[in-house]
């Protein structure tokens, strides 16, 4: 009868031992369920939450844009989305920028209705000049959804002597201009341009190319390009596949194809030191299209490069148009007045689409996860493009604060 008891007993025991133990496991299990969720939740929120707590910083920007054939704004989008995620603000105010008012040049709205807003002829200057694209809007383009790229009339473009005086006249107390490709090349005239050169102390060569993900005719290149071709070549466009349109001022046309580079980017784009530390990025960054042969002044630094990788075939063209296989991407004319920098491509066109710019991390986790192997410039964008306007803009934030200081220093 002892032994009965003692048996039931132990059992008894054996069943609140297994009774707490499947409790704990409970509690155990929720806790992780809990923290799995809290560690979600702020993974998704904290992003959001880190950006609305960061602070507006103020900068007076100019943007001007004079190719917005229609109201997407392609050219300058790509900037903006930076100036919105670094919470640049307009002064005194914490107004962000907005990508579809506060530009100069053109603004469209029907398929016979525009206006043009010119930069100000009066006024504080600005801490930044940003010239987006003046290329221009012409007839053939103007409120199409799909742009032809077919030669037509020219409705309004670019750089004109009133520019070049206005931001003559702006340059000054460490501020700074950025221009890129396209604002000196066609429809602005050889004065125009040379003027422009010499605040950013460069010279343009007259060759210009961009990347085609195919060749083939009928595809992604122009009409006139092919008719060009088959024109001063007397041969008949067959090309196809990846590969780089050159295109001088006088019309001349160089194409690189397939057997003319090797490996899988073809052109891409490198930072030269200390800005490539600065920015963690010492390998090669694929480019994928508009770009420009520039010739920089002696005093002149390159921030980055271009380089083609190409085969005996591909560096034979480019010798015989008398053009280098490396060549500058990125150059700053920094003096005493103010800093210039000049982008030899198209950095600011970006196809950003639902992208929100109230996050934080953004920008660092598409870095990391931007695909260099498609035929996009995104990678570009993400890995070259955004971290160099960041360091402008904080410089540009720098520059600010140290002119406000010494206008104080100075004053009575």
């Amino acid at each position: 009868m002892k032994r009965e008891k003692s048996v039931s007993g132990g059992q008894q025991d054996a069943k609140q031992k297994g009774k707490k133990l499947a409790h704990f496991r409970l509690l155990l299990l929720m806790g992780i369920l809990v923290a799995a969720t809290v560690a979600l939740v702020c993974l998704l929120v904290g992003p959001f939450a880190a950006w609305y707590t960061m602070p507006y910083r103020n900068l007076d920007v100019w943007v001007v844009d004079k190719t917005v054939p229609t109201p997407d704004y392609q050219e300058h989008k790509g900037l903006f989305w930076i100036l919105k995620n670094e919470k640049i603000a307009k002064p005194g105010t914490q107004k962000l920028y907005d990508e579809k008012t506060d530009y100069f040049g053109f603004y469209p709205y029907d398929k016979d209705t525009w206006r043009e807003l010119s930069l100000p002829q009066t006024g504080p200057r600005p801490d930044l000049i940003y010239l987006a694209d003046t290329y221009g809007v012409y007839r053939g383009d103007f409120m199409q959804k799909r742009l032809l790229g077919e030669i037509s009339p020219i409705v309004y473009g670019g750089l004109s002597s009133d520019d070049n005086r206005i931001i003559g006249k702006n340059l000054g107390d460490g501020n700074t201009l950025v221009a890129e490709f396209n604002t000196a090349a066609s429809p602005t005239n050889a004065a125009d341009r040379k003027t422009l050169g010499r605040f950013l102390g460069i010279q343009w060569s007259g060759w210009i190319g961009k990347y085609f993900a195919d060749l083939a005719k009928d595809k992604e290149v122009p009409s006139w390009i092919v008719a060009d071709y088959e024109k001063q070549t007397n041969r008949e466009w067959g090309f196809f596949g990846r590969g780089f349109v050159l295109i001088s001022d006088d019309d001349r046309i160089e194409v690189l194809s397939g057997h003319d580079f090797s490996g899988i980017e073809g052109l891409s784009f490198h930072f030269r030191e200390p800005w490539a530390k600065e920015f963690s990025c010492q390998k090669p960054i694929s480019y994928h299209y508009w770009f420009e042969w520039i010739r920089p002044d002696p005093n002149v630094s390159v921030v980055a490069d271009y380089r083609f990788k190409l085969t005996e075939s591909g560096k034979a063209k480019l010798a015989a148009v008398g053009l280098p296989e490396q060549f500058p991407a990125v150059m700053l004319n920094r003096n005493t007045q103010y800093s210039g920098y000049y982008f030899a491509g198209d950095f600011a066109d970006s196809g950003l689409r639902g992208m929100p710019f109230q996050a934080k991390w953004i920008p660092w986790l598409k870095k990391l996860l931007a695909d260099s192997s498609v035929d996009n410039n995104d990678y570009f964008y993400w890995n070259a493009y955004v971290p160099l306007m960041q360091s402008i803009l904080d410089e540009s934030l720098k520059n600010k604060a140290a002119a406000v200081a010494e206008s104080h220093r100075l004053e009575p």
